[in-house]
């Protein structure tokens, strides 16, 4: 079986987006793929994300909102960085590891309900799949 590669999904807090999307790629691609997600400015999950995520049978006990400083010494093949926002102020990587952009907004951080921002996270858990999916077929 050959090596899986690493990818980092990268977000503002690491606390809705990035979280998403290394779950579903633990679970579309594991057999391709290892995954980290970490934040900028790390918090903890939204309430909201981990209820959404438990609803589609995840089992979150497993994630975690962490920073750089908890990844920097894995080798990434893939850096996926979730907004375009973020690019200024990454953390620098080594120069083999291939950087995608992605472009969601993170529905936590709006003025809305709660229903309305769990409506957003929904939908915004099924579009980082679809990214995913797409992902793994460009790649694995």
């Amino acid at each position: 079986m050959p090596t899986k590669k690493m990818v980092f999904f990268v977000s503002e807090k690491n606390s809705c987006r990035s979280i998403i999307a290394q779950a579903y790629l633990l679970k579309h691609g594991f057999e391709y793929f290892d995954s980290q997600s970490f934040g900028l400015n790390p918090d903890r999950i939204h309430y909201l994300v981990l209820e959404v995520m438990q609803e589609r049978n995840f089992n979150m006990n497993f994630y975690f909102s962490k920073g750089y400083d908890m990844v920097k010494h894995q080798k990434a093949d893939f850096l996926i960085v979730m907004h375009p926002a973020l690019n200024d102020r990454l953390p620098h990587f080594p120069v083999d590891c291939k950087k995608l952009e992605w472009n969601y907004d993170d529905p936590t951080a709006k003025k809305l309900s709660e229903s309305a921002i769990k409506e957003e996270i929904k939908n915004l858990a099924d579009a980082i799949e679809k990214s995913v999916q797409k992902f793994i077929e460009d790649y694995k």
